[in-house]
């Protein structure tokens, strides 16, 4: 991540974590109300939902870090990316697993987000249109490149569990066939 401070958002914790903001993402808001001054409301919408992208992305990796009983310490929410903090996982499924964690929330919002776009309608449709926008097609574009095959990308460790359920499948079929034949032996 750029160089920076990290700002602690008191008082908000998640799955255990404290939560920071990178001031960067202050800077780039303000900077956006001056430009945005004519419609400063969609600018705000605009900028809530591409944060609330990253925000969930990382929100994503926790829950599933947590469900295998990792300790998860921080949220980073940056301009550009995030970074979920949490105990070094005992096994590389369990990394596949919480590198997944990332664009499954991603594409549960965008799907949320299609399902109300489909019943909003009237002035509200004004507002939700770049909702649908950054929550519904852009999420769906950054969440398809997250998994791209190389570092840093979430794909580069979440591609990884086709090859090792592969394996465990493999394991299991000889362990069974081991059993069936000392009980046949027998």
């Amino acid at each position: 991540m750029a160089a920076g401070s990290w700002l602690p958002l008191r008082g908000w914790v998640i799955f255990g974590a404290a939560i920071y903001v990178h001031q960067y993402v202050l800077i780039a808001s303000a900077a956006l109300m001056v430009l945005a001054v004519r419609n400063w409301v969609l600018a705000i919408i605009g900028l809530a939902s591409y944060m609330a992208i990253i925000f969930a992305h990382e929100m994503g990796h926790a829950a599933i870090a947590r469900y295998l009983g990792y300790e998860v310490t921080a949220i980073r929410v940056g301009l550009l990316h995030g970074r979920c903090e949490y105990e070094h996982p005992d096994s590389a499924l369990d990394a596949s697993l919480v590198s997944w964690g990332g664009v499954l929330a991603q594409f549960l919002i965008a799907a949320l987000v299609f399902g109300v776009a489909s019943v909003v309608s009237g002035s509200l449709s004004d507002y939700f249109g770049p909702i649908v926008i950054f929550l519904g097609y852009i999420n769906i574009v950054i969440a398809a490149m997250n998994l791209t095959p190389w570092a840093p990308f979430d794909g580069y460790l979440a591609w990884r569990i086709f090859p090792i359920m592969l394996d465990k499948i493999r394991g299991e079929i000889v362990v069974r066939r081991t059993i069936k034949r000392d009980s046949k032996r027998r």
